[in-house]
């Protein structure tokens, strides 16, 4: 016989351990609450980041796990009910459909609150953590199913799919910036673009579609423009052009001066007699 009811806890965890959240799946609906602590829940191959004003929303059988990063101490509540527990009422059917299954799965496993709803939603739910009464359906209706209205009203639904994508563009930037900085320090020692399989792992051909959206030049001509900047800059503190083309990993002089003119439209020599940096000109 399945069990009918409401069941809702409130959790703290001082010191949490990544092996005491495993995957795992219920034949329940789940509403939980994150109340302090940085937290991360995967829902499906979704990944939210959530804390306090959210409230992830859990059909039966959807696997989902809460992902421990650090030891920051965590706060929750949550509240799961069975299937049965619902009333078959028509009104309360459609709330719970609306919320819990009229979308793609985790695409819409998490609304944001205001702090007035949140408020509401957290107190009913401690209030649920509490309440003494064993009829299912009466707490259901004085309580549960308010919540669900509250949560359907004025929560702001936030897909699982999108909050991927600001994950990934962040990712990507992260990865420019350390490319960015890889290639400041090690411009005079780059020869080609091997390194960015060598040290970063990734294809060239991603990230000179990175720098190109980001930067608006290729990969390579970051490089090169890295290169001349830093030989105006010694070209301009008196140091002699052959010696400049060597430091910033030029292989011969007459290549350097090809590119060093066609992107100032000056040569080295000229640049070093002016005594200030001069203008790209392309």
């Amino acid at each position: 016989m399945e069990y009918v009811g409401i069941c809702a806890y409130e959790r703290k965890d001082a010191y949490p351990l990544a092996e005491n959240y495993s995957s795992h799946s219920h034949d329940s609906y789940e509403l939980f609450l994150p109340i302090a602590g940085s937290l991360e829940f995967e829902v499906s191959d979704y990944l939210h980041t959530i804390g306090r004003g959210s409230v992830l929303i859990l059909p039966p059988s959807v696997t989902h796990r809460l992902v421990v990063k650090d030891s920051e101490p965590l706060e929750y509540l949550y509240v799961q009910f069975t299937p049965r527990a619902i009333p078959d009422e028509s009104e309360i059917r459609t709330a719970v459909d609306a919320l819990f299954h009229n979308h793609g799965e985790g695409e819409l496993s998490m609304r944001r609150l205001s702090s007035e709803s949140f408020s509401y939603v957290y107190a009913a739910v401690k209030r649920l953590c509490i309440s003494s009464t064993k009829d299912v359906h009466e707490q259901f209706f004085r309580i549960l199913f308010p919540v669900l209205c509250e949560i359907l009203a004025y929560g702001t639904p936030v897909s699982g799919k999108y909050d991927a994508l600001i994950r990934e563009v962040a990712r990507q930037s992260t990865l420019t910036d350390q490319i960015i900085e890889y290639i400041s320090q090690n411009y005079a020692n780059i020869q080609d673009l091997s390194f960015v399989v060598d040290v970063f792992h990734y294809s060239t051909v991603h990230v000179n579609s990175l720098f190109k959206n980001r930067l608006g030049v290729s990969l390579w001509r970051y490089v090169l423009h890295i290169r001349l900047d830093r030989a105006c800059d010694m070209l301009v503190n008196g140091i002699h052009a052959s010696e400049v083309a060597l430091s910033c990993g030029f292989k011969d002089y007459s290549t350097f001066y090809r590119m060093f003119k066609k992107c100032y439209g000056i040569t080295p020599t000229e640049c070093r007699r002016m005594g200030k940096k001069p203008e790209m000109v392309r």
